[in-house]
């Protein structure tokens, strides 16, 4: 089996929930070739029986009789056309559907570096574009390719059963094309994965324009941006052009080659019509001649569509490997969950804990902490010490290198795996991420049995209700990506708000107050530290007067825990500690 058929194969699953629909599809074009091949048949009769007869009119009847058959024959084949295509449709879009959701969910469970290897915009196409084609090969490619070696076999046999010599003739430029065929799979595929590289630059130039506009206008580079883009066009462009031009002189070529055959046969019936260089013609009439050359014609047709498939088997076969590359990623390794444990009274330990983004460059080195249920915890360190790290951790997002993380009496991958309805965890970070929709339905995406008095609670917390209530349609405006109606602070009390509203046990903030003013700030920390006497809170801030409300504070350096105590402890013990405390307020906004 060719390898792109190889690397299609595991993609039928998606066709079998529907094969009822695909087989019906699949025996109206078969049914059609038939029907298509039975009818020179009848037009040879017309010409022999009837045309060619010495009292045509005689021949009403049998006129009669063969006109009404061919029209039954073409209303047949129109209908199972028309009732196919309605079929096909719905079978190729149930199929791409349900393909769609399933690479959509394997993006859900691969671990978080392959988020980080791939950009957004290379990884978009794979979700939508490359699943139309592998099922467009199912649903299109593989019943016409079924037809044409039907076709091609019926038509070879007819042709050698009454004239020997011309189906012989008419298989010479199958030769030709299989080698054209072999050239054609190598180059488009070859072309095509050139186009989906630049595809995928196009979007991710397109993604940074749009999500960096601010800055691209400051630094007044909307020329620069727009040529660049216009440069990744044009090359993408030239791609396109260079295979409609192989395409543009390969079908002519195609099609001269295999009606070749059609032509030879011609002039070698004309002659023995005419009975030139010997030829009898007592036993060839010109209703044979029609015939024959009408299935030659048709068995050219076949031939040339095998040739052109091609140059789509190119485009296909690229996206069956990148869909299945990305099917093929290990998932996110859920451990049993009594492996590794250990019997604490601690929502939360982490006893020798090694970890590295890259192989051999670790970002934790040996951390070990543990953490009582309602503690109030600060992480704090210069830049690149860890401190989000151990919160991706805590959240499942990666497994350690070696050590032992347990959250909950769980390992992170088992956290908040049942029911969201009180979950372990929640999150608020700096990014302050709305998902698009209502803002009713942002707060409560972390519950489903959130209540309108939840709501109002979490938004008193941080500080929102007076805002929301400004809002065109209150808590039913709608907010995500491309809304500008809230400044980036106000997105941040509203992330903030619904990791209250989730009423986890365990709530973590990796500068989720960062653009609030310090007021607020600091009337929104003390709210939440009352509200969340019995819950746990894991806060990262580079704003120090947070941390003297923490019960401990754990102070990290090159991924190493390097001291741990209370804000005043701190103050005499540790020299980052207290150095970063006297700046505290330099700049009027971080310290």
């Amino acid at each position: 089996m060719e390898k792109p058929f190889k690397d299609l194969y595991p993609f039928f699953r998606y066709i079998q929930p529907f094969r009822m629909f695909y087989i019906f599809t699949f025996t109206s074009m078969l049914i059609q070739t038939i029907l298509g091949l039975v009818q020179p048949m009848f037009f040879k009769r017309l010409i022999d029986n009837v045309f060619n007869a010495p009292d045509p009119i005689n021949h009403l009847s049998e006129f009669l009789i063969i006109i009404s058959i061919l029209l039954l024959i073409r209303v047949v084949s129109t209908v199972l056309g028309m009732v196919g295509s309605v079929y096909t449709t719905r079978v190729t879009t149930s199929a791409t559907n349900a393909l769609e959701f399933d690479v959509l969910r394997k993006l859900h469970l691969v671990p978080m570096r392959y988020h980080d290897r791939h950009a957004p915009g290379e990884i978009f196409p794979r979700l939508y574009g490359d699943p139309s084609q592998i099922i467009g090969f199912y649903m299109s490619f593989v019943p016409q390719m079924a037809a044409s070696l039907l076709r091609m076999i019926l038509v070879f046999f007819v042709v050698i059963y009454h004239l020997w010599w011309a189906g012989l003739i008419a298989l010479l430029p199958a030769i030709p094309m299989w080698f054209i065929s072999r050239f054609n799979i190598r180059y488009f595929k070859k072309i095509s994965d050139k186009q989906f590289k630049k595809q995928q630059d196009l979007y991710m130039r397109i993604l940074d324009m749009l999500h960096g506009m601010k800055i691209v206008k400051v630094f007044k580079k909307s020329n620069f941006e727009m040529n660049r883009f216009r440069i990744i066009q044009n090359e993408f462009r030239q791609l396109q052009i260079e295979a409609a031009k192989r395409s543009a002189w390969m079908s002519p070529l195609i099609s001269t080659i295999g009606t070749l055959g059609g032509g030879i046969v011609f002039l070698a019936g004309a002659a023995r019509l005419m009975g030139l260089f010997g030829f009898n013609q007592s036993t060839f009439s010109l209703g044979t001649l029609f015939m024959v050359l009408s299935y030659v014609w048709q068995l050219s047709d076949p031939i040339t569509n095998f040739a052109n498939f091609s140059s789509r088997l190119g485009g296909i076969r690229g996206a069956s490997e990148r869909i299945l590359d990305l099917l093929k990623e290990q998932e996110i390794q859920q451990e049993d969950i009594g492996r590794n444990r250990i019997e604490s009274d601690n929502i939360l330990d982490f006893k020798d804990v090694t970890f590295s983004y890259d192989t051999g460059r670790p970002v934790l080195n040996k951390v070990s902490f543990s953490i009582k249920p309602g503690e109030k915890i600060g992480l704090v360190g210069p830049s690149g010490s860890g401190k989000t790290t151990i919160l991706n951790l805590i959240c499942g997002f990666y497994n350690p290198d070696s050590g032992m993380i347990q959250v909950g009496g769980n390992v992170p991958g088992h956290v908040n795996s049942g029911p969201p309805r009180s979950p372990l965890l929640s999150l608020a970070m700096q990014g302050g991420e709305l998902f698009q929709g209502t803002i009713r339905e942002n707060l409560g995406y972390g519950r489903s049995d959130i209540t309108d008095d939840d709501l109002d609670h979490a938004l008193e917390i941080v500080e929102a209700r007076e805002f929301t209530a400004a809002l065109p349609n209150g808590l039913d405006t709608m907010v995500g990506e491309g809304s500008r109606i809230l400044s980036a602070g106000q997105m941040q009390r509203l992330s903030l708000a619904r990791a209250i509203a989730a009423n986890a046990e365990i709530l973590i903030m990796d500068e989720a107050t960062s653009w609030v003013d310090l007021w607020t700030e600091q009337r929104i920390f003390s709210r939440l530290i009352q509200e969340m006497k019995s819950k746990t809170l894991l806060c990262i801030s580079h704003r120090l007067h947070l941390m003297q409300m923490m019960d401990q504070i754990l102070v990290l350096r090159n991924g190493r825990l390097i001291n741990k105590g209370t804000h005043h402890e701190l103050i005499h013990s540790d020299s980052f500690y207290s150095s970063s405390w006297s700046l505290r307020d330099c700049d009027g906004n971080r310290d």
